[in-house]
């Protein structure tokens, strides 16, 4: 976790209230000073889980959010890692799911985009290091886990892009860059169980 980053994200959760860090520090349940507010903000200091998890729901995002960024600037930081970020000319859309690369290389480009999800997933994997998992939480992974197997052993193309456009979606609710709206998480929910 980059403290710097996390505290980028606060300031501008911050900003959008449009409160002063006093303001801002006097939401919490106790009470937080200016100081620690601006401490959070430099990156010197990283608030409490549960002031995390105040922080996320204050500025409609999640703590993964606050924590690791969206999609686009995780994409970025693995760019970084592997020392490809400079090839990158920008985003297409807001959720940095498609990417232009200069050049025509197209090993470099699949070489980027697998060097990509592969840190993607490490960071995704923290979670097994930094918190302790309760039977739900198991339970839910392992099912996932099934799912993804049982799609990939069936050799289903059109059921694992569905499956890959779903999380898309709720990553980008979760990244607070997509709205959230019923009907479309059911119609994209039907896509995906009618390709099984």
């Amino acid at each position: 976790m980059d403290k710097k980053l996390v505290g980028e994200r606060i300031k501008k959760i911050r900003q959008k209230l449009g409160e002063s860090q006093e303001e801002f520090g006097k939401r919490f349940n106790p009470p937080v000073s200016k100081a620690a507010v601006s401490r959070w903000e430099k990156g010197t200091a990283k608030p409490e889980d549960e002031r995390l998890k105040a922080i996320a729901k204050r500025g409609n995002v999640s703590v993964d959010y606050l924590i690791y960024g969206t999609s686009a600037e995780r994409f970025v930081k693995a760019l970084k890692e592997i020392g490809l970020q400079g090839k990158v000319e920008g985003y297409t859309n807001k959720e940095g799911r498609y990417i232009k690369i200069k050049g025509n290389d197209h090993h470099a480009e699949e070489e980027i985009r697998r060097n990509k999800l592969l840190n993607s997933f490490k960071d995704e994997m923290n979670i097994f290091k930094e918190s302790e998992l309760n039977n739900l939480d198991l339970s839910t992974i392992t099912l996932f886990y099934k799912l993804f197997n049982y799609i990939k052993l069936a050799n289903n193309d059109k059921a694992m892009e569905k499956l890959r456009d779903l999380f898309f979606y709720s990553n980008g609710i979760g990244d607070g860059m997509v709205n959230y709206k019923k009907d479309e998480s059911h119609e994209k929910i039907d896509d995906l169980l009618s390709s099984l």
